[in-house]
């Protein structure tokens, strides 16, 4: 587990399917669409269905801490 230099919370860093790293609370969430699958890449499904037969097969889901870091601009890089 790692702590968010800019909040504190407790967070979790998964693999993106490009290879980048993303932060993840550290809690689970039954509201969140983040999960991973078993190789521990990142996978977002947002459809209540996917996310529903997910859940039936054991899977968990969580929050990007993007979404929930009041500093979370201030971490993001800038494209161009």
């Amino acid at each position: 587990m790692a702590v968010c230099n800019s909040c504190q919370a407790t967070i979790w860093w998964a693999l993106t399917p490009s290879g980048k790293s993303m932060p993840i609370n550290q809690k689970p969430d039954p509201n969140g669409t983040v999960t991973t699958d078993q190789n521990g890449i990142v996978e977002i499904i947002t459809d209540p269905a996917e996310q529903r037969l997910a859940k039936k097969r054991g899977r968990k889901f969580y929050t990007a801490h993007f979404t929930t870091c009041p500093a979370a601009d201030e971490h993001r890089r800038r494209r161009g």
